[in-house]
Formats: C-alpha cells, sequence, structure tokens
C-alpha cells in the first residue's frame, strides 16, 4: 500500500490492551500528528480491550475480518499486558512458547487476511520489569516475528531508553501508573515517534507479501470460534456502554459440550459482570477451574467488563476431546485452577456467567448444550 498524494488516507485496525482504549492516549497523539502531515488517520475498528493478551487480538479480528481484509494499516499492542499474563515480567520463561503460539498466530492470520497491509506491532514497556536490568524475551521475540513476517516494529521502550536514559522509568511525569504512560505529554511524544516511524513505511510502495512457513507448527492461527450463532438456545444478551458493544450467552445452569479433533480450548471472551461465575472446563478427560472476577468488580465500579480467559496452558492431547464448559461445579474427579492474570474469586453468588466466544485449536466439528 502506497498513500495516494490526493487522498492521504490510512485506515487502521487496532488490536491490544488498555493503552490502546484510554483517551487521550498515544492513539490520539498519533492522530495529531498524522494530521499535522497531512494525513487522514481514521481507525475503522478499534478492538482493543483492557488487560488482554494477544490471544484475545486473534479471536477479535477472526471476528471482524472483512475490516481486517480492508485495511491498510494494523496496529498491535500487546507486549506490555504480555508480558505480565505469561509472567515474564516475574522472570517465568517457562510460558515463552505458549506466547510465540498466540503471538505468531496473530501475526500469521493477518498476513494470511490481509497481504497488502502494513503491519505494526508496539512495543509499549511497564514501569517495573525486566526490561528495565535486561532484554524482555516477548520484545526481543516481537523483533524477530517482525523480521520473519515482514512486518514493522515500533519499540517505543528502546525509544525512550534511547532519548532519556536507562533511568527513565523512575522519572516525574513518565508513568500515570505502573501499566500507562503519563497523559498527555508521554502520550503525546509516544505518539509522535509511531507517526514518524509509520510514515517513513507507509510512503513508501507495498506489495502482497508471501507467507512463509510457520515458524511453529503448532502456532494459533487457526484457531476456531464458537459463538453465539453455535447456541441459539441459550438465553443472550447485550452488553453496551460508552467503549464497547457485545453481545453474549448466558451459560449459567447449561453446559456446552463441544466435540474438538486434536484440539482444546485456548480462550474465553466474556463479560465479567457482579455475580459472575467461574468457568469450568473439562478437557480430555480432566477438570479445570477458572476464576473470573476483575478487581473492577469487587465493589463494583463499572456495569461491567469485557474479559478474557486464557486456556492454553491445558494439556493437549490426540484423537477426539470431550470439551464441556460450564457454569456448574463437578462432582466427580481432581479441580485443577488455571491461574489467570488479576481474576479473582466470585464475591457474591454465583448467577450469571456470559459468554461472547470461546477460541479452539483444532478442529470443532460437534456443538451441543446439555442441561
Amino acid at each position: 500500500m502506497i498513500l495516494n498524494p490526493s487522498t492521504r488516507k490510512i485506515s487502521a485496525v487496532v488490536v491490544g490492551g488498555s493503552n490502546s482504549v484510554m483517551s487521550p492516549g498515544y492513539l490520539s497523539g498519533l492522530t495529531t500528528a498524522l494530521q499535522r502531515s497531512g494525513v487522514e488517520f481514521d481507525i475503522v475498528s478499534n478492538l482493543a480491550i483492557g488487560n488482554t493478551s494477544s490471544l484475545m487480538g486473534l479471536m477479535r479480528l477472526k471476528e471482524r475480518s472483512a475490516d481486517l481484509r480492508s485495511a491498510d494499516l494494523i496496529m498491535i499492542e500487546y507486549c506490555l499486558n504480555d508480558s505480565d499474563i505469561y509472567r515474564i515480567n516475574s522472570g517465568n520463561y517457562s510460558e515463552l512458547q505458549r506466547w510465540c503460539q498466540a503471538s505468531e498466530g496473530l501475526l500469521r492470520f493477518c498476513r494470511q487476511t490481509n497481504p497488502n497491509a502494513m503491519i505494526v506491532s508496539t512495543v509499549l514497556a511497564s514501569k517495573h520489569g525486566v526490561h528495565r536490568k535486561s532484554v524482555n524475551p516477548v520484545h526481543a521475540y516481537v523483533h524477530y516475528f517482525a523480521r520473519y513476517y515482514d512486518t514493522h516494529v515500533i519499540d517505543l521502550n528502546m525509544e525512550f531508553r534511547k532519548k532519556f536514559g536507562s533511568k527513565f522509568y523512575d522519572a516525574a511525569g513518565v508513568y500515570l501508573d505502573p501499566g500507562h504512560y503519563s497523559r498527555p505529554i508521554m502520550t503525546t511524544i509516544a505518539g509522535e515517534i509511531i507517526a514518524t516511524d509509520i510514515l517513513n513505511v507507509v510512503l513508501r510502495a507495498r506489495v502482497a507479501h508471501d507467507i512463509p512457513p510457520p515458524n511453529l507448527e503448532d502456532n494459533f492461527s487457526e484457531m476456531q470460534l464458537v459463538d453465539i450463532g453455535c447456541v441459539p438456545e441459550l438465553p443472550a444478551g447485550d452488553f453496551v456502554n460508552s467503549g464497547f458493544s457485545e453481545r453474549a450467552f448466558d451459560l449459567f445452569g447449561r453446559t456446552i459440550h463441544l466435540r474438538v479433533s486434536e484440539g482444546i480450548p485456548v480462550c474465553v471472551r466474556y463479560i465479567c459482570v457482579e455475580d459472575i461465575a467461574c468457568i469450568f472446563v473439562r478437557s480430555y478427560g480432566r477438570w479445570y477451574r477458572v476464576k473470573t472476577l476483575q478487581p473492577g468488580m469487587v465493589e463494583p465500579k463499572y456495569k461491567f467488563l469485557v474479559s478474557n480467559a486464557n486456556l492454553d496452558c491445558l494439556p493437549s492431547g490426540v484423537g477426539i476431546n470431550e470439551v464441556l464448559i460450564t457454569a456448574t461445579p463437578p462432582n466427580e474427579g481432581v479441580i485443577t485452577d488455571v491461574q489467570q492474570h488479576v481474576a479473582i474469586e466470585p464475591v457474591r453468588p454465583s448467577k450469571r456467567l456470559p459468554i461472547c466466544a470461546i477460541g479452539c485449536t483444532g478442529n470443532v466439528f460437534d456443538v451441543n448444550v446439555l442441561d
């Protein structure tokens, strides 16, 4: 893609975490900086959700593939969240392979769906973490995958260190809180850095990219979704606020039975309400419990929060996986807790479990609802 001199317009799709939701934020600074350069920056879909990972970005883009196909630019911002969710900032590198499966799956799906698009991965970093004294492996792999798939990286963490030195993390006015740059100064600077980089790349002639063989054969690019259209018999509701409009089916009191060939459920996008239930999952004969209550819903501060549960740590297996997903605690076998980033036990009687979509690897060939 190359900018048409007469229109000078970029249409963009954004996936990421809360830094891509906050306003004013780096996207506001980016839009203003591009406007000063005579470029209209049109975000046709901002699919970012706070406290979510690359798995959620993949799920969201699969649901909005039409927007993805028509976009000039795809912006991906998950480094900060992924570093926490996959515990990289705790010095735990054992989860890197799972992160690679999700991250490569996201990039590969973007390339397959829109070979002509400019894909930009933006590296943001929290105030605390391994990046302060070392190189964050997630940051390094983002650069690796960008070279592998011929995409582009805008490493804000690197640029800030080059501009301000390694002690800038503790300087006054840099961070609003541990996970967000201060507004409006740092977010404006971030937007200007991104704008300069985007213009340098987008003004070049773009051609369709060849897609290399997978770096990881078991990446998640072929993830399948089980959504509200698959379970019309379940009661559904709309959850709407100033930032989101979601439709979800309520699984409370019922059970979804999936037959999956050579695959597992890897993520669930759900609506966190004040009376949310835990999610119980049976995969390859073993039961797992997923805590669902987000800290912001304890008081609660909000009407609801759009959230995701990462299940990609579940053991894989062979043959047909008879998956059960329910809000009802099972009365058989050992139940293993699946660690989530910040979710906690419900603090009120459980009455709802609104689910938007379930992402699965393998081939989902049967979906049933059980009483």
